[in-house]
């Protein structure tokens, strides 16, 4: 029996783009997301439905999907007990959509667009829910302000040249916090999702089926 993995496999890539519709409805199912996400480590499947309390034969079709797919890679092998046993890392530290898939066209309209905003938000909605119930994120308006939950709208007037100025400035921001010395090991140290849209909107009104408030 072999203990140790080989250690003869390339780093994984700085990004992965993601260019056909089959491969964004793949990674944009919550389950599957769920399982790449617990791959942000070498890890092999066994270890991985241990993480969540599964057994290994039910994640083993989706792992095998997802490297089909060039989402999740093998980083390492080892032999135990005559069988290979493999160890599995995302593909990629950033997946990125190429942008001409969320294009409308005339065989699928505007289905990338949808798949990828229903990801988007749907994934937010569940990682919120699960916080709250898990008692993470404060609702009690006497909560901790770091604990709390908190979203917005607004509408500004940007020229081109302000706008760009705007989405700059904000991603500067998020990478000096991200960058910032703080201890990960410290009781008081927590993950937070940062998620925003910004985009230009259309003057032209409502929908036509919006209803009047």
């Amino acid at each position: 029996m072999t203990d140790q993995f080989n250690r003869d496999f390339a780093p994984i890539a700085d990004e992965v783009v993601i260019d056909s519709l089959e491969t964004l409805k793949i990674i944009a199912d919550p389950q599957r997301k769920r399982i790449l996400g617990e791959f942000s480590k070498p890890s092999t499947v066994k270890e991985v439905a241990g993480r969540l309390n599964t057994s290994p034969s039910k994640l083993y079709y989706h792992v095998n999907m997802l490297e089909e797919h060039g989402l999740l890679r093998v980083t390492d092998t080892r032999v135990v007990s005559g069988i290979i046993e493999k160890q599995y890392q995302v593909a990629g530290r950033v997946f990125r959509v190429k942008p001409g898939l969320l294009s409308p066209a005339e065989d699928t309209g505007d289905e990338g667009l949808t798949t990828l905003l229903n990801d988007v938000f749907d994934t937010a909605k569940e990682e919120i829910l699960a916080s709250v119930r898990a008692g993470v994120v404060e609702l009690n308006e006497d909560g901790p302000e770091h604990r709390k939950l908190h979203m917005g709208m607004m509408s500004i007037t940007l020229t081109p040249e302000r706008a760009l100025e705007f989405y700059e400035r904000l991603r500067e921001l998020a990478d000096a916090m991200s960058k910032s010395d703080h201890d990960e090991d410290s009781a008081e140290t927590l993950d937070y999702i940062i998620q925003y849209a910004m985009f230009p909107v259309t003057r032209t009104g409502l929908p036509d089926d919006a209803s009047e408030g």
